[in-house]
C-alpha cells in the first residue's frame, strides 16, 4: 500500500487543508478551549466536506477548463485556501447579527 500514491495526496488535501484552515481561523477570531488536532480530525473533515460542496460549481467550470493554465490553479488555491479562510469570518458576523444572535446561544468561555 503506498501512501504516497497520487490520487491518495489529493484526496487528503481536498478533505482535510480546507477544515483544518477553517479550524484554526474559527479558534483563532472565537475564544476556546485548545484542542488537538487528533481531537478535532471529524470536525475538520466535516468543514472540509461542506467546504467541497459549496464550491463544487466552481470545481465543475475549473475542471471544465481543458488547459492547465494559470487561472485553473488560482481557481484551487481559492478553492482550498481562501474560501475555507473567509468561512469562520462570515459566520462569525452572521452570528453577530442580532435578529440571528437572538435565536442562536453562543457559549463564550469566561474566567
Amino acid at each position: 500500500m503506498d501512501i504516497f500514491d497520487i490520487n491518495k495526496i489529493e484526496l487528503f488535501i481536498i478533505f482535510f487543508l480546507p477544515g483544518f484552515i477553517s479550524n484554526k481561523v474559527w479558534s483563532l477570531i472565537v475564544p476556546c478551549d485548545t484542542k488537538k488536532t487528533s481531537d478535532c480530525l471529524l470536525d475538520i473533515v466535516c468543514y472540509s466536506c461542506i467546504n467541497f460542496g459549496t464550491t463544487f460549481w466552481i470545481i465543475d467550470i475549473i475542471n471544465k477548463l481543458q488547459n492547465k493554465n494559470i487561472l485553473v490553479y488560482i481557481g484551487y488555491f481559492i478553492i482550498l485556501i481562501v474560501i475555507p479562510l473567509l468561512w469562520p469570518i462570515i459566520i462569525r458576523l452572521i452570528l453577530n447579527i442580532p435578529s440571528v444572535k437572538k435565536y442562536i446561544l453562543i457559549v463564550l468561555p469566561t474566567d
